[in-house]
């Protein structure tokens, strides 16, 4: 019997969980009051010591501190000190979600898994609905269908390139409870709902145009499809017709919208022997920033730059070796590893290694497909996008990493993660 006070607390946790999980998707202003709710909440509870003791016990907890301790550890020989302490701060979520994630395992309330979700999917598609009211109504002023698209379309948000790595999670347990209701037979109306948040979420995505995000976006595809064909949920048949028409309509948007353009723009720059990296695109600008941050890693890989100089080092070879798009808009290296190394020297490196093998390890010890769509998800995010430099990045990555690692039931069985059985 849970007391009445405890039942609460509870209900005040989970409903800091959803509001925080709503407004990670593009209202970050409020991120940071409701991981100090969630905080203030942690201590308001039986026994706040012991189980605040009990976290150090847990060694993947040092894991999660390292990329803050390395923040604080490189601003020692950091010149740029206001960019570095801001990155210190943006670091503090890696502290603050192993303890929330923890608290949030222990609340006993039925379901508390799907209403989390469905609140980060709700999150996700009211940004849509604002960016569809947006674009309509700068329609008639534009008279461009390129406002339905990319920076246009969500940049008063987000970027459009972080933008999509949320919808493209969202995306994740639809399909996971898609197929396990299927298995189940369960009501062909909720079957159609989920449907209908699927093609939505995967409209949104494809209007967000980041290359990235549809490339890993084709790759759940065909992870979806084998499982599908080995568990005899669907014939191979239906398997390759749907395949078939997924290849066809994907090459049919392409050539319709603002993706051909930019597939179009990207290709200027490659020539036949090497890349031309005056070229001011945004794949060409990525991979100079990757280039010039390998070339300054090999010359100080040891201690790295320090946390707040990153950005000032990387200018300076723009500037010397004349990658004009690179400079214009001081790019930053668009690889988390990069830019971890850069930073930190092979120490940064290192904590990002070990936070991925320690969500493959969770991935494979519960048996969770959304475990380890994540982790691979993330580890092409972190190859294409420096995703834990910016607030929104580093609370949405450090958020449900925590989760996965912290807060799962060893008891729950391989099924019941993402539906009614889970309590």
């Amino acid at each position: 019997m849970i007391k009445q006070p405890q039942k609460l607390r509870d209900k005040l946790v989970l409903f800091g969980w959803i509001v925080l999980a709503i407004s990670i998707t593009g209202f970050l202003k409020g991120s940071s009051m409701l991981m100090a709710f969630l905080s203030i909440l942690y201590f308001i509870d039986e026994a706040p010591q012991i189980k605040f003791l009990n976290q150090f016990k847990n060694a993947y907890t040092y894991v999660f501190f390292l990329p803050f301790l390395l923040a604080i550890t490189g601003m020692i020989n950091t010149e740029n000190q206001v960019a570095g302490w801001h990155y210190v701060e943006v670091s503090l979520s890696f502290i603050i979600f192993p303890f929330l994630a923890s608290d949030f395992s222990r609340i006993k309330i039925k379901s508390k898994w799907q209403t989390l979700f469905l609140a980060f999917i709700a999150g996700v598609l009211f940004s849509f609905l604002l960016c569809l009211v947006r674009a309509f109504i700068r329609l008639p002023e534009m008279q461009s269908p390129y406002i339905f698209f990319y920076s246009e379309f969500s940049g008063f948000i987000m970027a459009p390139n972080h933008l999509s790595n949320y919808v493209l999670f969202a995306i994740v347990p639809v399909v996971i409870e898609l197929v396990q209701r299927k298995q189940e037979s369960l009501p062909i109306k909720s079957i159609g709902l989920l449907i209908l948040m699927l093609s939505l979420l995967i409209i949104f995505l494809i209007l967000l145009s980041s290359k990235a995000t549809l490339l890993i976006l084709g790759l759940f595809g065909v992870y979806f499809l084998i499982y599908l064909g080995r568990h005899k949920i669907l014939s191979w048949g239906a398997i390759i017709i749907i395949g078939l028409f997924t290849i066809s309509a994907s090459l049919i948007v392409i050539n319709q919208t603002i993706l051909k353009v930019r597939i179009s723009n990207m290709s200027i720059a490659f020539k036949p022997d090497r890349i031309d990296y005056t070229v001011p695109e945004s794949t060409v600008i990525r991979l100079s920033a990757m280039q010039a941050s390998g070339d300054l890693i090999s010359q100080k890989w040891y201690l790295g730059y320090g946390t707040g100089d990153v950005r000032d080092v990387l200018t300076k070879y723009y500037k010397s070796n004349q990658y004009i798009g690179a400079y214009k808009y001081g790019t930053n290296p668009h690889n988390q590893f990069l830019r971890s190394f850069l930073a930190w020297g092979i120490a940064g490196l290192a904590s990002l290694i070990l936070l991925f093998a320690v969500l493959l390890r969770q991935a494979k010890i519960h048996k969770k497909a959304i475990i380890l769509l994540w982790t691979v998800m993330m580890l092409i995010l972190f190859l294409t996008d420096d995703i834990i430099s910016i607030h929104a990045g580093v609370v949405y990555f450090t958020m449900f990493s925590a989760l996965f690692t912290f807060a799962i039931d060893k008891k729950q069985t391989h099924d019941s993660f993402f539906t009614t059985k889970n309590g």
